[in-house]
C-alpha cells in the first residue's frame, strides 16, 4: 500500500504594521483565500484594536512577540508594512526566523541594505518579494512587451514617461497625517521613492533591461501651499527629471525621458509612450478603472492607422496583487508579475542610481 503524502501547511500572513497599507494586504490575502490565517503587530494600540476588530485575528505589540508566538511554518509570509527606514531590520528579523518576506516599497533605504536582505533570503532559502509589483500584470503592458519582442515598433526606441501632478505630495495632500513621508531619514526620499518603484517595475516588465545609464538627473523640492508646520522636517524632493539610456538584453538601446513630479506650478498631465521608426504605442499601465486602453499608431498600406485595444482590468485589484503574486509563487501557481530576489535588487539599484546622478551631477550606471 503506497504512502499517503502529507499536504503542505496552508499559507499564513503575518503583518508587521497594522496601518492603512496593512489593511490592503490583509484584504488581498483574504480575497486569495477567505480563511487564510492572519496575524499583525503594531506598537500603536488603536491600530492594533482596529485591525483585530476588522479581521478577527490575533495582534501583538511588536514583531518579535508575534514571531515568537507563531511557530514558523513552510509557507508563512511576513509582510513588512512599515515606514522605509524599518524595512531592512524588519525583513532581517523575519528571514532569520525562517519566514518568507513581502516588503513594501521601497525595498530598503540604500543599496547595501537591499543587497544584504537579498543575500540573507538566499542563505535562508526563503523568498523575498517587493510590493512594487502593484501595477504589473495588465494586458496592455503585456501587449507592449509583445510589440517590443517582435520588433513591431522598430529597433531605435524612445520611451517617454512623464507624470506631473500639481498637488499629490505624500504627507501633505496625500495622507497628511503621516508627516514621516517628508523626512528623508524615515522615508528615504520623496516622489521618486514613492512612485519610482512602480515606474521601474513597469519598465522591467515590458523591456528586457541589462544595463541602465542615468546620463543626467535633476531633483528639487517645489515650494507651494499648503505648507507644513515649521517644526516639521521637510527635506524630500517633489520633482525629479532624468535622461536615461537603457541597454536591452539583445544589445538594443532605448532612450528614456523621465519625469516624476508630485507638486508643480502650472498644468498637470500624464504621458506614457514608446516610439520607434515603425510606430508608437501609448497605454494605460496603472489600471485604476475596470478597463485598460492601449493605442498603437502605425502606417498601414501608406496610410496612418490607429489600432485601439480595450481590455478588462483583471483581478485582483492593484493593492492585492503583491500578496497574490507571493502566495501564488509559494503555492506553485502562476505568479508572472511578482518581483522577487535579484529582480527586486536590480530595480531598487536603478532607483538609487537616479538619486546618485541627481545629487552628484555625474552619470550613474546599473548593470545586472
Amino acid at each position: 500500500m503506497g504512502s499517503v503524502s502529507t499536504p503542505p501547511p496552508q499559507p499564513r500572513i503575518l503583518l508587521i504594521g497594522a496601518g492603512v497599507i496593512a489593511h490592503h494586504h490583509a484584504e488581498g490575502a483574504r480575497a486569495w483565500q477567505a480563511d487564510i490565517p492572519l496575524f499583525a503587530a503594531d506598537p500603536n494600540e488603536r491600530a492594533r484594536a482596529a485591525f483585530a476588530a476588522k479581521f478577527g485575528c490575533a495582534v501583538y505589540p511588536d514583531a518579535a512577540s508575534m514571531l515568537a508566538a507563531v511557530p514558523p511554518a513552510a509557507r508563512d509570509v511576513v509582510v513588512v508594512a512599515t515606514p522605509p527606514n524599518t524595512h531592512a531590520p524588519c525583513a532581517r528579523l523575519a528571514l532569520e526566523n525562517g519566514r518568507h518576506v513581502l516588503c513594501e516599497k521601497p525595498l530598503a533605504m540604500n543599496d547595501a541594505e537591499a543587497a544584504a536582505m537579498c543575500l540573507l533570503a538566499e542563505a535562508q532559502g526563503r523568498l523575498l518579494g517587493c510590493c512594487s509589483s502593484r501595477f504589473r500584470g495588465l494586458p496592455t503592458t503585456a501587449h507592449v512587451r509583445k510589440l517590443v519582442s517582435a520588433g513591431s515598433l522598430g529597433r531605435e526606441l524612445h520611451l517617454t514617461w512623464m507624470q506631473r501632478d500639481c498637488a499629490a505630495r505624500s504627507g501633505i495632500e496625500y495622507q497628511p497625517g503621516s508627516r514621516w513621508f517628508l523626512d528623508r531619514a524615515v522615508s528615504g526620499g520623496g516622489c521618486l521613492l514613492d512612485w519610482g518603484p512602480y515606474d521601474i517595475a513597469c519598465w522591467t516588465e515590458f523591456l528586457e533591461i541589462d544595463r541602465v545609464d542615468v546620463l543626467h538627473a535633476w531633483a528639487s523640492k517645489v515650494d507651494r501651499p499648503p505648507h507644513v508646520p515649521e517644526n516639521c522636517v521637510h527635506d524630500v524632493e517633489s520633482r525629479l527629471v532624468a535622461s536615461i539610456r537603457l541597454t536591452l538584453k539583445n544589445g538594443d538601446h532605448v532612450a528614456l525621458s523621465y519625469e516624476r513630479t508630485s507638486a508643480v506650478f502650472g498644468p498637470e498631465f500624464s504621458h506614457f509612450s514608446l516610439e520607434g521608426e515603425n510606430g508608437t504605442v501609448t497605454w494605460d499601465w496603472r489600471g485604476y478603472g475596470p478597463q485598460v486602453v492601449l493605442e498603437h499608431f502605425r502606417e498601414e498600406n501608406g496610410a496612418s492607422e490607429t489600432h485601439r485595444i480595450e481590455a478588462a482590468n483583471p483581478p485582483p485589484f492593484l493593492h492585492a496583487r503583491p500578496v497574490h503574486f507571493m502566495l501564488n509563487r509559494l503555492s506553485g501557481q502562476p505568479s508572472e508579475g511578482g518581483i522577487f530576489g535579484a529582480e527586486a535588487l536590480f530595480n531598487f539599484r536603478i532607483l538609487t542610481a537616479l538619486y546618485t546622478a541627481a545629487e552628484t551631477g555625474a552619470p550613474a550606471t546599473v548593470t545586472r
